[in-house]
Formats: structure tokens, C-alpha cells, sequence
């Protein structure tokens, strides 16, 4: 079975609140508290990345 079919897609901003805030599966205490603070800080730098991205190849 090809990857997408079992894998669910996230947009930014629900992966980076599920990675800060938890969702019963993953939870904030997972990562070591320097590594989501470091995260927290840079987290809007990720999204500028993607849409860089996307733009240039078309995609998104």
C-alpha cells in the first residue's frame, strides 16, 4: 500500500500544536524540554520554508 494511502496529512499548524500542546498520542513531555522550546522559536521559520517551496515547484 503506497505511503499516502496510510498516511495521514497535516497542515503546519495542526502538526505544530499537536507537538506543543499534545493530542493523547504524542505529548509535549515526549521531547526533551530544550529540544520543543528551541521548536517553539523557530516553528514559523518551517511553514516559510514549505510555502517557498511550494510556490517555486508549483505545488502546495
Amino acid at each position: 500500500m503506497a505511503r499516502e494511502a496510510i498516511c495521514k496529512y497535516l497542515d503546519h499548524q495542526t502538526a505544530c500544536r499537536i507537538l506543543i500542546e499534545g493530542d493523547g498520542r504524542t505529548m509535549p513531555y515526549h521531547f526533551a524540554p530544550e529540544v520543543l522550546r528551541a521548536f517553539q522559536k523557530i516553528a514559523g521559520r518551517f511553514e516559510e520554508v514549505y510555502e517557498t517551496l511550494a510556490t517555486r515547484d508549483g505545488g502546495g
